[in-house]
């Protein structure tokens, strides 16, 4: 029975691709990432369908979902990565790519899909949610593990000046602005540990007096240092900034971070939803929002979210 409901669905998303495929002969063709969004998102609605119709059950449908949700995650993050390409070869070409397609997608799930894998309950999947969450590496951790950048270009007057900026913070420690200053600047030449530690040294000048947007901002140059990971120490201080200003929206948009990064949708869809609704539609926060939002709605069970015009 499995077998020949997978058949049916790789027939409907067959015809579903040919016929966009030679409508496309002389325009831009999508990566092979595209092909695969369209692919996994007519299967979920396939998914849908098939259970309204009663041909699988809720469990049956709800491991289907995840499965296929994390393979639409997958593909948009190869999406951004890819480069456009010229079709030219006629329906040869597009039969070609389809069969290529499909039998990579075949493939591929006998290779790693599991057909007889018993259904995997909600209460798992938040167990496994709360483990990941649990055992994220400390900020000295991710730090030593954090992928190195390359250093942007900088004029010899800027690095004199910087350097004169550390010895002068070096001598004068308790200067607020100082740090501040050593901070911005660290950051802007490519060094987030060196920043983190300016920004840590003011807030624990600060003391009680310090700012939420402090905080906040130690927190965002944590994650930074961190190569992207909020880390158990980064999300304390992002906890203190949010409890003395609920509304900051960098803070709510690191915080749906978190969440993501636990394997916890349902928890950063309706955060980001509202930081994407509230605008402003420039905000820098918004661009990574806008890019997942839609593969984010899936995984949470809000198939039908439409996100804002831009």
């Amino acid at each position: 029975m499995f077998w020949l409901i997978c058949a049916a669905l790789v027939l409907v998303i067959a015809l579903a691709i040919a016929a966009p495929l030679q409508r496309m002969r002389d325009r831009d063709a999508p990566s092979a990432a595209a092909f695969d969004l369209r692919v996994y998102r007519d299967q979920l609605r396939e998914v849908e369908r098939d259970l309204d119709r009663g041909v699988i059950g809720t469990e049956e449908a709800e491991r289907l979902r995840t499965e296929i949700g994390r393979k639409v995650l997958e593909a948009d993050r190869r999406l951004n990565a890819a480069r456009p390409l010229r079709s030219g070869g006629g329906m040869i070409g597009a039969g070609a790519v389809l069969a290529l397609l499909l039998a990579g997608a075949i493939g591929l799930y006998l290779y790693q899909g599991a057909p007889s894998m018993p259904d995997l309950p909600l209460s798992e999947r938040i167990a496994t949610a709360s483990t990941i969450y649990a055992n994220r590496p400390s900020q000295t951790e991710a730090e030593a593990n954090a992928p190195e950048t390359p250093a942007p270009e900088i004029d010899q007057e800027y690095a004199e000046l910087l350097e004169k900026l550390r010895e002068t913070v070096a001598k004068k420690p308790d200067d607020p602005q100082g740090l501040i200053l050593l901070a911005t600047n660290e950051m802007r030449v490519g060094n987030p540990v060196a920043a983190r530690e300016a920004q840590q040294k003011l807030v624990d000048l600060r003391g009680d007096k310090v700012s939420a947007d402090e905080l906040l901002r130690l927190s965002a140059m944590m994650t930074e240092a961190a190569g992207g990971l909020i880390t158990p120490e980064a999300e304390k201080v992002l906890a203190r900034a949010l409890q003395m200003d609920p509304s900051l929206p960098q803070g709510r948009y690191l915080l749906g971070l978190l969440q993501i990064q636990n394997e916890r949708p349902d928890r950063a869809f309706p955060i980001w939803r509202g930081l994407l609704e509230e605008g402003p539609y420039d905000a820098p926060w918004n661009v990574p929002i806008r890019a997942s939002i839609d593969d984010l709605a899936w995984l949470a069970g809000q198939p039908d979210y439409v996100a804002p015009p831009e």
